[in-house]
């Protein structure tokens, strides 16, 4: 589901990243060097027991999708997608969402 191996990070700035470490313009440990973050969180295969670093919220996508929020913009972020969404909405709605909020 989704794009395997697919990063997209949404800054303030409103600039939007995207990579994927699957399918060849990034690497998994350059990705990791470049934003420690990513290297601190434990995604589980259904994000039943995935867990972030603090100062960030773990947003359940489904199907192995995962998303996190820092903590500062995350209560707007759930005023979009309540933390009781079906994962399958919140995936279809999290950049809409992202953008909103950052805007």
């Amino acid at each position: 589901m989704g794009e395997p191996g697919a990063i997209w990070m949404f800054l303030r700035s409103g600039t939007v990243y995207h990579f994927n470490y699957v399918f060849g313009d990034a690497k998994i440990n350059k990705v990791e060097k470049l934003f420690p973050i990513l290297a601190d969180c434990k995604f589980e295969p259904f994000g039943m027991k995935s867990s972030v670093p603090e100062g960030w919220h773990y947003v359940n996508l489904g199907m192995g999708n995962h998303l996190i929020v820092k903590d500062e913009v995350y209560p707007a972020f759930k005023e979009i997608i309540a933390e009781d969404t079906e994962p399958s909405i919140a995936y279809m709605n999290w950049m809409k969402a992202a953008e909103s909020v950052l805007s």
